[in-house]
């Protein structure tokens, strides 16, 4: 059974997710760096659990002008988190900045909002990256979550994807 979902920040700050019928899902950026927090974060993710859709929220690792050790921005990320324990899945978003720190990093992360949250997080990334780097440290404990975007049309769950 495929579910269909959106990630969404403060780029959609107006977005009502009541609103999005064949949304399953919606995974929210709640932080950034080891110092941003987005504005929009309790709101969206609030009306997620309110609209009866599945809830994640999102760290985006090395946010420019916020960058942080693993650790300093785990933190920031749980303290953000803490309230939607036990009713969200915890992600960090690996791309642009964060890439040249390699999966050693990403796993610090991880391991760190695992050990202070109890919950398993995932961690985002294209196909690209995962294709870039040795993520088998990270792959056999955490979930890894490869974004495929043609367009932005939406196109609901393909079991066969237009990419390898």
């Amino acid at each position: 059974m495929g579910l269909n979902g959106i990630d969404i920040s403060s780029w959609q700050e107006d977005l009502v997710v009541s609103a999005m019928g064949t949304c399953d899902f919606v995974i929210v950026k709640a932080t950034g760096g080891k110092g941003y927090s987005n504005e929009c974060f309790r709101r969206h993710a609030d009306e997620t659990l309110a609209s009866g859709k599945l809830l994640g929220c999102y760290h985006y690792a090395r946010d420019r002008g916020y960058e942080g050790s693993a650790e300093a921005e785990a933190d920031h990320f749980i303290s953000a988190f803490k309230p939607y324990v036990g009713k969200a899945i915890p992600f960090l978003d690996w791309e642009a900045d964060a890439l040249d720190l390699g999966p050693s990093w990403a796993k610090k992360w991880l391991d760190r909002v695992r050990d202070k949250t109890g919950v398993t997080p995932g961690i985002y990334t294209s196909k690209s990256v995962l294709f870039s780097y040795d993520w088998s440290s990270v792959a056999k404990t955490y979930p890894l979550w490869v974004a495929q975007y043609p367009n932005y049309e939406e196109t609901g769950f393909l079991s066969e994807p237009w990419t390898d």
